[in-house]
């Protein structure tokens, strides 16, 4: 805000504000500064302070600011300097002359003035101090007299040096920052002696220059000018109104005055005098001849000027014209007997110019101008202020200005007089400045004489208007939307708070401003709104000319825009006298949430099984009848979190039009019970309430077909048909048999039906023995009406090539992705093409390399999957010759590990689900889905081995051991309604088992018409799979092949039993815990596929069951699976333990508690959480049951949370105690043990055994798995140390596994800052005790018969798995269980 008074005053006159300022409290006056360095700034102290604050910046010579208490500013502006600078401050200015350091100068200058002090010599000293010497911003100037100087007379600024030549003195008169110095001839008889005066001019770091008119100037080195005088000039005494005049400063109006010739020859200038003036009859003496120095001050500060022109006679012949210097200014006609002017007549006009920079665009309120007369002459009379032109130096009468409108009329004979020029100077600030006249209304009357002074008073009252309100936005919470109007307008949602609009205001003065915000039922673009007449906001904002920064704020109250529908709000800025206001906004407000969406996919059925892991499968979110416009959805897998609906978070769908149906592909990552959380949102990104859509993913992402060519074209659906006229050839193929094409028409395969759905992503393999590579040859393909979609193929360009077709058109657009290297007949090369859906992209393997991947996309053709052979142009053709096997088809994209995986398993997958699986957790039913159930003859549900087959546990729910299992004590027994497996081709069959005692028992196998084609049984001394090749009940007949391995040590303890049939290589293998125990060869083609249902429990030739144990997670394939899979089953992690020690010492799987003893405390940490905290007195512990089913020579894990606690008062009283130490904790901790009475068969916990090459010893922490045949007195056991130091007194995460299977020991170590490099020792063999009964252990062990090994820190977190935990796991468990 500002009301700003501008003063422009050849005298000092005050400004008159408009609004008086309430009186401020003394301490606040007090504490604000009296000066401010910027307008801003001082307008802010001046309104805290109630008092009148200086602007710095906008101080100079003759000019200064003031920010006024009332928000005014007053700005002062004088023809002359009225301060001058002295060091950092300004002082008053003073030319009064006085002796300083040998010379003469005044007290106070714009710049540096120092006069000759003069001498009583006859000659002139070397180097002495000119006459005159200026000096300003280090460029010097001097003006010399050429002989010896007497000493001056000194009155005031004057310095009169008498008597340089007869008759003829020297007269130095000094202001502020101007040097008068004249030569005065006092007599005739004195000038004489001028007829040609020289001077010196020595200039320092500046140069000397002439004009063509006679001005000097003296530049610095850059050329900016420093100094000037204008061109010499003479006068004498006479002349117009001469009373009181000082004639070293100039000449009176109307008297005689000639110029001075010059000469100016390097340093040296010569001036040449008039002698026509000196001479002249009338000439009145004393003569002046002055060349007079100015210091340029002020080359930027707007400086005033005014002209006073006469003319002489009632001619009106133009005189003179004095430019800034005349004592006063006169208007009028006057007649004066000592003007040398015809008849004595003199006329004269004076003009002023004001500067009025700054003012343009500003809002005037008041201007007015003051003038004060010296002789107001003859009452009666008047002179006129008119509004005139520019002026210049040296504009004479009637040559300019000229002028228009009179202003005001000075009449009377006042003293002083002030007019109001408002709207003269409304109309005049669009030009820098304002010039008016003072002129006679009748140049030839007399009675119009008037004089003034040159104190003109010159006041501006005026006020810029608040700049608009700009960078305008309304905040929801943490969310902005910017200002818009029209139909990209925000929408917003709803507040808890109430919505708050914001916008910069600022004022071009820097004064505080008023902000009022509106807001308006309806759109302002429409026309058509209403406002309830009420605003918000607040007063005094601080001004602020950064439009990023929003500067002014309000709460709206939740009233206002309550409601759905179209809004509009602005904001407007007051300085109390004018308003700014800012472009309007439009919103729409969404308050209510839109309905919650449905979900829906085929791929991945609600509630059932379906799709595979990195399956992506269609899911459709649709929304019906929603309250209020649906953007996009959003979907969470596993993730109940509520979205921001801000349109690019993960899971984000965009619809083709609002409310519309969107559809995303997504793939679950892993296979088992998944649940899909959906939200619909709306423009305001607000969400519905959450939907759950729950699904199951079978355990692995199966291909949707595959033909091994063993003779026929079976797979796991429809089989394939050979097209020609015959059943086709098969020969020898890359694995067992192949087909064998011959290239001639019709020698190929094809389904009956569309195998893989074209627009999703895919991928197809096969093992190629080309026999011919002339012309295209394709290898696999799927039909479309004209064309094939796919084709894995060989090019006529010599390539391989996986090949996609743009649309089923008859000349389509084909892109390939094509092989490196050409393709080789008469050898077997893999083939791979993968079609990503979501990428759009095609990609070619050969033998599982990748060869190249390019933009494609698929189009939809519904037609059978052809093997040897394409379409093109609705006709078969690219027949294939040569071998084709081991073909495989995936409705997914193979990643390229995948890829690799199928190549090196000779093309046939891996990883592929049971196609039976029975938990038995209290359910019969086929957990595949592929048939409904078991049916339970006389057999029970009990406690089983685990409730998750083939899952990793990592919390609580999952993997417990007190899952379900059937327990059979004969003669009860379970069975299919139908066969599960094809007995005569390649097959798995795998359970955990639990049997009481060794007898002849049947475990699990399908029956023939009399007796299994084979079966899991065990004996009295074997355990084994058994493969029939003839139908009989005998299972000791000689068509029997048994693979098996001995029951000693299974008996009572849960086993995992696979038996696997390898037709392709005739092997029969079986495996215990996941370890192969017997293998056995049976000749391909012996084996029968026998017809009648699976069963577990059962006597093949009677309706009874003789089993005696239990039995869980009974699972079945249709492939031999390979030793890594199997040892994977065997060793799936299922959790046995869950000692959290969260304020408790319970377990959460068994429920039961751990018993405490010494000195054991549950208390909390650091940072308030619960653990268990052993101290150093070597007692404390705690013990509880063995986990179930957890024995220590199969497959295990253990973790924990532990925090080895070692202090500096512990670690010098180690040192005291043993110096050898080094203060390190010597003795072994253990964390988790088991209390054995000799050796605890595994410890997880801390060691410091270990010394380096200087002896100096190391904690480490510590996995250690005793020997079996470990005695007191010759302890034995497998060591895993940590590669790195343990870090005391922060918390770790440690994890000890044992492999079984391939007896490895490795130990896991983390902190939150640093993961430890896992570390393995090879050739372990695990031990479980010397008692199956021996208990869980927590911060002790048993050691060579001896208790000890005491724990010294905090514990948390323990859990002990059957089965190994991957990294995976073990980082999830890390996470879960972090104190």
């Amino acid at each position: 805000m500002l009301f700003l008074v501008l003063a422009v005053a050849f005298g000092i006159i005050p400004a008159t504000a408009f609004v008086r300022p309430a009186p401020a409290a003394a301490d606040t006056v007090a504490q604000v500064p009296d000066t401010a360095p910027d307008e801003a700034t001082a307008a802010r102290y001046a309104g805290q302070g109630r008092k009148r604050v200086q602007v710095m910046d906008q101080t100079t010579e003759a000019t200064e600011t003031f920010a006024n208490p009332d928000g005014t500013l007053t700005r002062t502006q004088h023809l002359r300097p009225v301060r001058v600078k002295q060091g950092t401050g300004w002082t008053t200015p003073d030319s009064t002359l006085a002796a300083k350091d040998g010379v003469l100068a005044p007290k106070a200058a714009t710049t540096g003035i120092t006069l000759s002090a003069g001498k009583q010599r006859t000659t002139k000293a070397v180097g002495a101090q000119p006459l005159l010497r200026l000096d300003r911003d280090g460029t010097t100037a001097g003006f010399d007299w050429p002989g010896v100087l007497p000493e001056p007379v000194v009155d005031g600024s004057m310095a009169t040096y008498p008597e340089v030549l007869p008759g003829v003195d020297l007269r130095v008169q000094v202001d502020v920052d101007t040097v008068h110095e004249v030569v005065v001839v006092k007599t005739p008889a004195a000038a004489k002696s001028v007829a040609k005066l020289g001077f010196g001019v020595p200039v320092a770091n500046g140069t000397l220059a002439k004009d063509a008119d006679g001005t000097l100037r003296v530049r610095d080195a850059k050329g900016v000018e420093k100094f000037s005088a204008p061109p010499a000039t003479m006068w004498d005494s006479s002349g117009f109104d001469p009373d009181g005049r000082d004639f070293v400063r100039g000449p009176a109006p109307g008297g005689r005055k000639a110029a001075v010739g010059e000469d100016l020859v390097g340093a040296k200038l010569t001036l040449t005098p008039d002698q026509a003036l000196l001479t002249g009859a009338d000439t009145v003496y004393p003569v002046y001849i002055d060349p007079t120095w100015h210091d340029n001050y002020c080359t930027a500060c707007g400086r005033n000027h005014y002209l006073v022109q006469y003319a002489c006679g009632s001619g009106k012949t133009p005189g003179d014209a004095v430019w800034d210097s005349d004592d006063n200014l006169r208007a009028g006609y006057f007649y004066d007997t000592n003007s040398s002017c015809s008849g004595h007549l003199v006329t004269a006009r004076s003009f002023v110019e004001m500067n009025l920079g700054g003012l343009s665009g500003k809002l005037i309120y008041g201007a007015q101008l003051t003038l004060s007369l010296t002789n107001p002459g003859n009452c009666s009379a008047s002179n006129n202020i008119v509004w005139a032109g520019g002026i210049s130096s040296g504009l004479k009468f009637n040559s300019g200005p000229p002028w228009w409108q009179t202003v005001a009329t000075v009449a009377g004979c006042p003293t002083n007089v002030g007019f109001d020029i408002t709207s003269t100077i409304r109309s005049a600030i669009s030009s820098p400045t304002w010039t008016f006249g003072i002129v006679s209304p009748d140049e030839n009357n007399q009675a119009t004489w008037k004089r003034y002074s040159t104190q003109v008073g010159f006041s501006v009252t005026y006020n810029s208007p608040p700049n608009q309100p700009k960078n305008l936005a309304l905040f929801n919470g943490t969310q902005s939307y910017p200002c818009v109007m029209g139909a990209s307008r925000p929408v917003i949602g709803p507040t808890s708070t109430g919505y708050i609009t914001r916008a910069n205001v600022s004022d071009p003065d820097g004064y505080a401003l008023d902000a009022r915000f509106r807001v308006y039922k309806g759109l302002v673009s429409s026309g058509s709104y209403t406002w309830t007449g009420s605003e918000w906001g607040s007063d005094n904002i601080v001004s602020d000319p950064n439009t990023a920064n929003r500067n002014a704020a309000a709460t709206l109250p939740k009233t206002q825009m309550n409601a759905d529908g179209f809004y509009s709000w602005d904001v407007h800025a007051t300085d109390g006298r004018e308003t700014s206001w800012a472009v309007p906004c439009e919103v729409e407000v969404e308050l209510t949430p839109p309905a919650a969406p449905g979900v829906a996919s085929q791929t991945y059925p609600a509630g059932a099984y379906g799709g595979g892991p990195g399956r992506a499968g269609d899911f459709t979110f649709t929304v019906a009848n929603s309250p209020t416009t649906v953007d996009h959805y959003v979907w969470k897998l596993d993730n109940t979190a509520a979205p921001s609906c801000n349109g690019t978070e993960a899971g984000t769908v965009k619809p083709p039009a609002f409310n519309g149906p969107g559809t995303a592909a997504i793939a679950p990552g892993t296979s088992g019970p998944h649940v899909l959380s959906a939200w619909a949102c709306n423009r305001a990104k607000t969400p519905s309430t959450r939907v759950d859509y729950a699904f199951t993913v079978k355990d692995a992402a199966a291909p949707v077909a595959a033909w091994q060519f063993e003779g026929d074209g079976r797979s796991q659906v429809s089989g394939l048909r050979y097209a020609g006229a015959g059943t086709g050839a098969f020969a020898a193929g890359k694995l067992g048999q192949a087909a064998a094409l011959s290239g001639q028409a019709g020698d190929y395969f094809a389904t009956p039906t569309r195998i893989v759905d074209t627009t999703k992503s895919f991928a197809v393999s096969a093992w190629v023995n080309a026999a011919d590579l002339t012309g295209k040859r394709a290898v696999l393909s799927q039909d479309g009406d004209q064309t094939s979609g796919f084709a894995l193929q060989y090019l006529d360009t010599g390539k391989w090539a996986f090949s996609l077709s743009s649309a089923d058109v008859a000349s389509p657009t084909v892109t390939s992705a094509v092989s490196s290297a050409a393709g080789s007949a008469a050898t077997w090369t893999h083939l791979t093409g993968v079609y990503d859906a979501a990428a759009h992209t095609a990609s070619l393997y050969v033998d599982g390399a990748l060869q190249q991947t390019v933009s494609a996309t698929a189009p939809n053709v519904t037609g059978p999957l052809v093997l040897g052979a394409a379409k093109s142009a609705g006709a078969r053709g690219s027949l294939f010759k040569g071998g084709l096997d081991e073909a495989v088809v995936f409705s997914r994209a193979l990643t390229a590990a995948e890829v690799g995986t199928l190549y090196g398993a000779t093309g046939v997958p891996t990883g592929l689900p049971a196609i039976r699986e029975y938990t038995l957790d209290g359910d019969p039913k086929d957990a595949t889905g592929t048939e409904n159930t078991l049916t339970l003859k006389n057999v029970a549900y009990g406690p089983g081995y685990s409730d998750s087959a083939g899952q990793s546990a990592t919390e609580d729910a999952i993997g417990h051991g007190s899952g379900q299992g059937l327990v059979d004590q004969g003669p009860g027994y379970a069975t299919t309604s139908a066969p599960v497996v094809d007995s005569s081709q390649s097959f798995t069959v795998s359970a955990w088992v639990k049997p009481k005692d060794a007898n002849y028992y049947t475990l699990a196998g399908q029956m023939g018409t009399k007796g299994n084609a084979f079966q899991l049984s065990m004996s009295d001394t074997t355990i084994g799979l058994g493969v029939s090749t003839t139908d009989t009940a005998d299972p000791t007949a000689a068509g029997w092949r048994w693979a098996t391995g001995p029951i000693t040590g299974h008996v009572g303890v849960w086993t995992h039993v696979t038996g696997t049939y390898d037709a392709v290589t005739g092997k029969e293998r079986f495996y215990l815990d996941g370890v192969l125990a017997g293998e056995v060869n049976i000749a391909a083609g012996t084996v029968w596929r026998a017809t009648g249902p699976f069963t577990v429990g059962k006597v093949a030739d009677q309706d009874l069951g003789v089993y005696n144990g239990s039995i869980d997670q009974v699972q079945v394939w249709d492939r031999a699976l390979p030793a890594a899979e199997i040892a994977g089953l065997a060793n799936t992690a299922v959790l046995r333990a869950n000692v959290q020690l969260d304020g408790s010492t319970a377990d959460g799987v068994s429920g039961s508690a751990l018993t405490p003893a010494g000195g054991v405390t549950m208390t909390t940490d650091d940072a308030g959480a619960n653990v268990a905290r052993f101290d150093n007195s070597w007692t404390g512990q705690l013990t509880g049951a063995r986990p179930e089913n957890l024995r220590s020579d199969r497959s295990f894990t253990v973790e924990a949370w532990v925090k080895h606690r070692w202090t500096a008062e512990d670690a010098a009283a180690a040192a005291q105690a043993d110096p050898s130490s080094g203060g390190v904790d010597r003795p072994g901790r253990q964390a988790v043990s088991v209390d054995s009475a000799t050796f605890s068969p595994y410890m997880l916990g801390y060691n410091a055994d270990t010394k380096d090459a200087s002896g100096v010893y190391h904690p480490r922490w510590q996995w250690t798995l005793p020997t079996s045949t470990a005695t007191p007195a010759s302890p034995q056991a497998y060591f895993v140390l940590s590669p790195a130091d343990v870090v005391n007194n922060e918390w770790t995460h440690l994890t000890g596994t044992y492999d079984a299977v391939t007896k490895t020991a490795c130990l896991y170590a983390a902190t939150d800052e640093y993961q430890y490099t896992p570390n393995c020792q090879p050739n372990v063999t695990g031990w479980n005790g010397a008692d199956p009964l021996e208990g869980l252990l927590l911060g002790a062990t048993e050691w060579a018969g001896q208790h000890g090994g005491h724990w010294y820190g905090d514990l948390r977190g323990v859990r002990l798995y059957t089965g190994l935990l991957d990294m995976q796991h073990i980082n999830a468990d890390v996470v879960l269980d972090h104190p």
